[in-house]
């Protein structure tokens, strides 16, 4: 943008003449708004003598533009905004990002360029990336863990003991030949799938999956629970109103490895508009919710 000083220096030496010769990059509204009065009446009729009729007609004229320019932005500012944050991020239950494993388990591993992999660093790495995002975006997120600690199955669940959430627990998988992501659900929760659907769909043109080429819209490996179970390794399907085990993908396996290396920040956003695409699905209103509108 041109600044006032620049265009003085330009109307001083001839340059420009009148408003119609601006340079596109200069609004005529900017003009009018920051430009002195006489400068700008210069612009508008080419003349500089102040007393000359032609000077005093223009000049009532900008008074005028300048009046209706003042009442169209107090007009444009009283208009109601849209609500930055999407009415179902703002009606979404609270969602537990859970990073797999950590302190004394490390899960499984992987090694890339020579480097060894933990999946309980990995998880982690993931986990707070996205929960940071999910955040931004408005979203009631809380981790399992923000670090190396050991915790165990029923401190990975509390939060979905206290009030029905949705939950994503991430991990690497390392189970024989498996290649890409596919997650674990139950099939007894009514958004559960929902919930698996809209991550894969997003997830697996970046991640990959050929375990189960018969399922085009999502991976995914339903599992019931017994109730009589104390949801070993599973405990993070059981409490929530909707909760899914994801494998990002097998870290034996060398491509997958260098994929959940290589493109994390492609495999973090495709989760991230997953849980928006799942949440639109279950929790778009045509209004504001009540109990987020402002008293």
């Amino acid at each position: 943008m041109m600044t006032n000083i620049q265009l003085h220096l330009l109307v001083e030496s001839g340059t420009i003449s009148n408003l119609s010769t601006l340079p596109p990059d200069y609004e005529r509204r900017n003009a009018l708004k920051w430009m002195g009065a006489g400068m700008a009446l210069t612009l508008l009729t080419g003349d500089r003598n102040w007393s000359s009729e032609r000077m005093v007609r223009t000049r009532s004229r900008l008074e005028h533009e300048i009046q209706e320019t003042i009442e169209q932005e107090i007009q444009e500012a009283s208009v109601p905004q849209e609500p930055s944050i999407p009415n179902y991020v703002l009606n979404a239950p609270v969602i537990v990002i859970d990073a797999g494993h950590g302190g004394d388990d490390p899960g499984t591993s992987g090694i890339y360029q020579e480097r060894t992999y933990f999946e309980k660093d990995m998880t982690l790495d993931y986990a707070v990336i996205l929960a940071k995002l999910l955040q931004e975006d408005g979203f009631n997120v809380v981790l399992t863990r923000n670090e190396d600690v050991t915790l165990s199955l029923k401190e990975r669940s509390a939060h979905g003991k206290k009030e029905k959430t949705v939950s994503l627990s991430i991990h690497g998988d390392s189970a024989g030949e498996r290649n890409g992501a596919f997650c674990i659900v139950q099939t007894n929760q009514e958004e559960t799938i929902p919930l698996a659907k809209a991550i894969l769909s997003e997830l697996l043109p970046v991640a990959g999956n050929d375990i189960m080429s018969g399922h085009k819209e999502a991976v995914y490996t339903p599992f019931q629970l017994n109730p009589n179970d104390d949801g070993t390794g599973l405990h993070m399907t059981r409490e929530p109103r909707a909760g899914i085990i994801l494998e990002l993908g097998n870290m034996k396996n060398p491509a997958n490895i260098s994929t959940l290396i290589d493109q994390k920040e492609g495999i973090i956003d495709a989760l991230r508009k997953g849980m928006h695409e799942y949440a639109k699905m279950i929790y778009q209103l045509s209004f504001t919710p009540c109990s987020h509108v402002s008293k």
